[in-house]
Protein backbone atom coordinates (compact mmCIF):
# COMPACT_ATOMS: atom_id res chain seq x y z
CA UNK A 1 0.00 0.00 0.00
CA UNK A 2 1.27 3.68 -0.54
CA UNK A 3 2.50 5.37 1.95
CA UNK A 4 0.41 8.34 3.09
CA UNK A 5 1.53 11.41 2.68
CA UNK A 6 1.68 13.23 6.07
CA UNK A 7 -0.08 16.31 5.96
CA UNK A 8 1.88 19.81 5.91
CA UNK A 9 1.42 22.29 8.85
CA UNK A 10 2.00 26.05 8.22
CA UNK A 11 3.34 27.75 11.32
CA UNK A 12 3.63 31.47 10.79
CA UNK A 13 6.00 32.52 13.85
CA UNK A 14 6.77 36.86 14.19
CA UNK A 15 9.33 37.87 16.17
CA UNK A 16 9.59 41.15 18.07
CA UNK A 17 10.97 44.82 17.84
CA UNK A 18 9.63 47.50 18.99
CA UNK A 19 8.28 50.12 16.23
CA UNK A 20 9.76 47.72 13.46
CA UNK A 21 6.55 45.53 14.07
CA UNK A 22 5.85 47.26 10.95
CA UNK A 23 7.84 45.56 8.77
CA UNK A 24 6.63 42.12 9.32
CA UNK A 25 2.77 43.63 8.78
CA UNK A 26 3.97 44.86 6.01
CA UNK A 27 5.36 41.87 4.72
CA UNK A 28 2.21 39.78 5.72
CA UNK A 29 -0.06 42.73 3.94
CA UNK A 30 2.09 41.17 0.35
CA UNK A 31 1.62 37.75 1.20
CA UNK A 32 -1.83 37.96 1.78
CA UNK A 33 -2.32 39.74 -1.40
CA UNK A 34 -0.29 37.15 -3.04
CA UNK A 35 -2.33 34.32 -1.48
CA UNK A 36 -5.37 35.54 -1.79
CA UNK A 37 -7.05 34.76 2.06
CA UNK A 38 -5.92 36.31 5.44
CA UNK A 39 -3.47 35.06 7.89
CA UNK A 40 -5.81 32.58 10.20
CA UNK A 41 -6.76 31.20 6.96
CA UNK A 42 -3.85 30.03 5.74
CA UNK A 43 -1.89 28.87 9.28
CA UNK A 44 -2.34 26.20 11.58
CA UNK A 45 -0.43 28.36 13.91
CA UNK A 46 0.27 31.92 14.32
CA UNK A 47 2.74 32.79 16.98
CA UNK A 48 4.41 35.77 18.39
CA UNK A 49 6.50 37.16 20.60
CA UNK A 50 6.59 41.24 21.66
CA UNK A 51 5.16 43.45 19.47
CA UNK A 52 4.61 40.14 16.88
CA UNK A 53 2.55 38.65 19.55
CA UNK A 54 0.51 41.77 19.31
CA UNK A 55 0.66 41.71 14.99
CA UNK A 56 -0.38 37.51 16.40
CA UNK A 57 -4.22 38.47 18.03
CA UNK A 58 -4.33 41.10 15.95
CA UNK A 59 -4.66 39.27 12.61
CA UNK A 60 -5.88 36.17 14.67
CA UNK A 61 -8.74 36.90 16.83
CA UNK A 62 -12.31 38.79 16.22
CA UNK A 63 -10.99 41.54 17.97
CA UNK A 64 -11.72 43.94 15.38
CA UNK A 65 -15.69 44.34 15.34
CA UNK A 66 -15.97 40.61 14.99
CA UNK A 67 -13.43 40.23 12.72
CA UNK A 68 -9.53 40.14 12.56
CA UNK A 69 -7.23 43.02 11.67
CA UNK A 70 -5.88 43.29 7.96
CA UNK A 71 -2.05 43.62 8.19
CA UNK A 72 -2.58 46.63 6.42
CA UNK A 73 -4.52 48.03 9.11
CA UNK A 74 -2.01 46.75 11.62
CA UNK A 75 0.82 49.21 9.99
CA UNK A 76 -1.43 51.75 10.27
CA UNK A 77 -1.61 50.89 14.06
CA UNK A 78 2.33 51.59 14.19
CA UNK A 79 2.25 54.86 12.06
CA UNK A 80 -0.39 56.64 13.37
CA UNK A 81 0.53 55.34 17.06
CA UNK A 82 4.35 55.13 17.22
CA UNK A 83 4.21 58.85 19.14
CA UNK A 84 1.83 57.65 22.08
CA UNK A 85 3.47 54.32 22.66
CA UNK A 86 6.86 55.98 22.44
CA UNK A 87 6.39 59.18 24.45
CA UNK A 88 9.07 60.88 25.41
CA UNK A 89 8.55 63.73 28.76
CA UNK A 90 10.29 66.07 30.60
CA UNK A 91 13.49 64.77 32.52
CA UNK A 92 13.52 61.73 30.11
CA UNK A 93 16.81 60.88 30.82
CA UNK A 94 16.96 61.19 34.23
CA UNK A 95 14.06 58.86 34.39
CA UNK A 96 16.07 55.91 32.49
CA UNK A 97 18.27 56.15 35.24
CA UNK A 98 15.75 55.04 37.94
CA UNK A 99 12.75 52.93 35.33
CA UNK A 100 11.65 52.06 32.45
CA UNK A 101 12.30 54.03 29.61
CA UNK A 102 8.51 54.89 28.75
CA UNK A 103 5.06 55.42 30.73
CA UNK A 104 2.94 51.96 30.00
CA UNK A 105 -0.09 54.69 29.63
CA UNK A 106 0.65 55.15 25.97
CA UNK A 107 0.35 50.88 24.85
CA UNK A 108 -2.09 50.93 26.89
CA UNK A 109 -4.60 53.62 25.63
CA UNK A 110 -4.01 52.35 21.97
CA UNK A 111 -4.33 48.47 22.70
CA UNK A 112 -7.85 49.59 24.47
CA UNK A 113 -8.33 51.45 21.39
CA UNK A 114 -7.49 48.53 19.05
CA UNK A 115 -9.06 45.27 20.68
CA UNK A 116 -11.34 46.67 22.88
CA UNK A 117 -13.42 44.05 24.83
CA UNK A 118 -12.04 41.09 22.71
CA UNK A 119 -11.51 38.19 24.71
CA UNK A 120 -8.77 35.26 23.09
CA UNK A 121 -11.59 33.11 23.09
CA UNK A 122 -12.55 34.94 19.76
CA UNK A 123 -9.25 33.49 18.38
CA UNK A 124 -9.97 31.96 14.26
CA UNK A 125 -6.64 29.85 14.39
CA UNK A 126 -4.66 28.17 16.61
CA UNK A 127 -2.65 30.97 18.82
CA UNK A 128 0.59 31.42 20.95
CA UNK A 129 2.22 33.99 22.06
CA UNK A 130 5.31 34.22 24.44
CA UNK A 131 5.90 35.83 27.68
CA UNK A 132 7.79 35.67 31.02
CA UNK A 133 6.15 35.34 34.39
CA UNK A 134 7.98 37.17 36.89
CA UNK A 135 7.19 35.02 40.21
CA UNK A 136 7.92 31.30 39.09
CA UNK A 137 11.08 33.11 36.86
CA UNK A 138 10.01 30.92 34.02
CA UNK A 139 8.81 31.52 30.47
CA UNK A 140 4.52 31.57 29.85
CA UNK A 141 2.81 30.64 26.58
CA UNK A 142 -0.60 31.81 25.59
CA UNK A 143 -1.92 29.11 24.37
CA UNK A 144 -5.58 29.73 22.80
CA UNK A 145 -6.38 26.27 22.55
CA UNK A 146 -6.44 25.71 26.37
CA UNK A 147 -8.63 27.79 26.42
CA UNK A 148 -11.70 24.88 25.84
CA UNK A 149 -10.80 22.67 28.51
CA UNK A 150 -9.87 25.36 30.62
CA UNK A 151 -11.77 28.97 30.90
CA UNK A 152 -8.94 30.64 32.61
CA UNK A 153 -6.91 30.57 29.95
CA UNK A 154 -9.11 33.38 28.81
CA UNK A 155 -8.32 36.82 28.95
CA UNK A 156 -8.89 40.08 27.33
CA UNK A 157 -6.68 40.36 24.47
CA UNK A 158 -5.52 43.84 25.13
CA UNK A 159 -4.02 42.02 28.48
CA UNK A 160 -2.15 39.49 26.49
CA UNK A 161 -1.03 41.70 24.05
CA UNK A 162 0.29 44.43 26.90
CA UNK A 163 2.02 41.38 28.45
CA UNK A 164 3.70 40.05 25.97
CA UNK A 165 5.11 43.47 24.53
CA UNK A 166 6.44 44.72 28.22
CA UNK A 167 9.82 44.84 27.24
CA UNK A 168 11.98 45.02 30.21
CA UNK A 169 13.92 48.45 30.37
CA UNK A 170 11.21 49.62 28.34
CA UNK A 171 7.90 49.28 30.18
CA UNK A 172 7.17 48.21 32.79
CA UNK A 173 5.60 44.67 33.93
CA UNK A 174 2.01 43.92 33.46
CA UNK A 175 0.60 42.67 36.52
CA UNK A 176 -2.35 40.47 34.81
CA UNK A 177 -5.07 38.87 36.83
CA UNK A 178 -6.88 35.85 36.42
CA UNK A 179 -8.78 33.71 39.04
CA UNK A 180 -6.65 31.68 41.32
CA UNK A 181 -3.03 33.28 39.82
CA UNK A 182 -2.01 36.64 39.84
CA UNK A 183 1.52 36.96 38.02
CA UNK A 184 3.30 39.73 36.65
CA UNK A 185 4.13 39.55 32.97
CA UNK A 186 7.00 40.74 31.01
CA UNK A 187 8.23 40.41 27.98
CA UNK A 188 10.06 37.40 26.27
CA UNK A 189 13.30 38.72 25.25
CA UNK A 190 13.28 37.55 21.92
CA UNK A 191 17.36 37.70 21.90
CA UNK A 192 16.99 35.11 24.22
CA UNK A 193 14.00 32.85 23.55
CA UNK A 194 12.50 33.70 20.14
CA UNK A 195 9.06 31.71 19.53
CA UNK A 196 9.87 30.36 16.02
CA UNK A 197 12.16 27.49 18.04
CA UNK A 198 9.34 26.54 20.40
CA UNK A 199 6.29 26.88 18.35
CA UNK A 200 8.72 24.57 15.42
CA UNK A 201 9.03 21.77 18.30
CA UNK A 202 5.66 22.22 19.24
CA UNK A 203 3.35 22.74 16.19
CA UNK A 204 2.63 19.18 15.62
CA UNK A 205 1.83 18.02 19.09
CA UNK A 206 -0.76 21.23 19.60
CA UNK A 207 -2.56 20.24 16.21
CA UNK A 208 -3.06 16.69 17.04
CA UNK A 209 -3.68 16.73 20.72
CA UNK A 210 -4.48 19.75 21.36
CA UNK A 211 -2.98 19.67 24.93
Amino acid sequence: MPIEEAKSIKVLSIDGGGIRGIIPAIILDALQQRVGKPPHDTYDLIAGTSTGGIITVGIGTACNQGKPYTPQELVGLYVQNGATIFKTRFLQALRELMAPKYFPDGPEEVLAKYFGEAEFKSALTLLLVSSYDLQSQMPFFFKSHRITAHSNWNWPVRQIARATSAAPTYFLPFHLVARRITPSWMEESSSTIPPWPRTSKRAGSILTSKT
